[in-house]
């Protein structure tokens, strides 16, 4: 069934199974732009619907969409919605049946948010401060991350690598698959910087760290060799995806599902024990195994408005910048106010 109702990544394609008068015995997904995250979710979440009678207008009414997925969610139910009007039209004859609104039509706003948050944070990168950082990192935390669930992954990654247009639309997957990148050429990485709601866990599971502990850091030199690691599984990842056109491998990315999951209890022990490394050592998943990172940091490299932006000191950086033309620079600021 093809509705033309836009989930997360635009149209979905289904085929829904039903009886005679109208339960809904199952329903799978043909096709989709959809985060596989997302949709692993779904096989747990459509247990609430199967049984419902989807010939009746109020089938759903009373049944919660996802929390993180709810964009995905919210168009199955308007799929099997209009999916029970259309079978209701030609099985019984029922020629009141009317459309169910179209999803694609609404405006996801948390993108206009998104842009607003952008904007401020490279307007505040005029006054670094370390006690604005922090306010900062659990907002960036809070909205984007256990609110809303907006955040840039390897999902987006994989989407720019597969070149299909063929849904081309203004949905939240092609926007932040090209508008990131984008944002980051033009004003630096201020994304890993601030707005990633991981990394932003990330900084402050560190922060907990006692300062005395910085003895312990390993040197420039041996980041330097560390950090070349999320390059290679981004490179690992880019053949075999050129060899398979598999999305499914994103599901191993926390950047991708981990506030989904987190609400679950359902998060594996390797993404503990990133978060436990941070801990030890600042922003280690960031710095060293997140190929989304990797991706944007070579955007970060054409900085178009690099004389707009204030400069950074690669010789304060405790996150193994060595110097100024360096692709990991993630523009924290910290190098500006932080005390050696």
């Amino acid at each position: 069934l093809d509705t033309g109702i836009e989930g997360y990544g635009g149209p979905i394609h289904l085929a829904v199974k039903t009886s005679s008068s109208g339960e809904l015995i199952d329903f799978k997904i043909l096709r989709s732009n959809e985060t596989s995250g997302y949709l692993d979710q779904l096989e747990k979440w459509k247990k609430n619907l199967l049984g419902k009678n989807i010939f009746n207008d109020t089938a759903f009414h009373g049944v919660d969409g996802i929390s993180g997925a709810t964009i995905t969610s919210c168009a199955i139910l308007n799929i099997l919605q209009e999916a029970g009007k259309k079978m209701a039209k030609c099985l019984l004859k029922n020629t009141k049946a009317e459309s169910a609104p179209a999803m694609q039509k609404q405006i996801d706003k948390s993108l206009f948010l998104f842009l607003f948050y952008f904007f401020l944070i490279v307007y505040l990168r005029r006054y670094p401060s370390p006690f604005l950082r922090i306010p900062v990192l659990f907002l960036t935390l809070f909205i984007w991350g256990f609110l809303l669930d907006f955040q840039y992954s390897l999902d987006h990654v994989l989407w720019l690598f597969s070149l299909d247009f063929n849904e081309f639309g203004l949905n939240r997957l092609m926007i932040l698959s090209l508008g990131i990148p984008a944002l980051v050429g033009l004003f630096g990485n201020v994304y890993c910087g601030s707005l990633c709601p991981f990394g932003a866990l990330n900084e402050l599971i560190g922060e907990i760290r006692p300062r005395s502990w910085k003895i312990l850091d390993p040197g420039k030199n041996i980041w330097r060799w560390a950090r070349s690691m999320k390059y290679l599984i981004l490179f690992l990842i880019a053949i075999h995806f050129s060899l398979t056109h598999n999305r499914a491998m994103t599901s191993a990315d926390p950047l991708t599902v981990f506030f989904i999951r987190i609400t679950s209890f359902s998060i594996p022990m390797l993404w503990w024990l990133a978060l436990l490394l941070s801990f030890f050592y600042r922003r280690f998943w960031c710095r060293n195994i997140c190929p989304s990172g990797a991706f944007l940091a070579i955007f970060n490299g054409f900085h178009i408005f690099k004389k707009l932006i204030p400069p950074t000191f690669p010789g304060k950086c405790d996150l193994g910048v060595r110097n100024s033309n360096e692709l990991d620079c993630i523009c924290c600021d910290r190098c500006r106010y932080e005390k050696k």
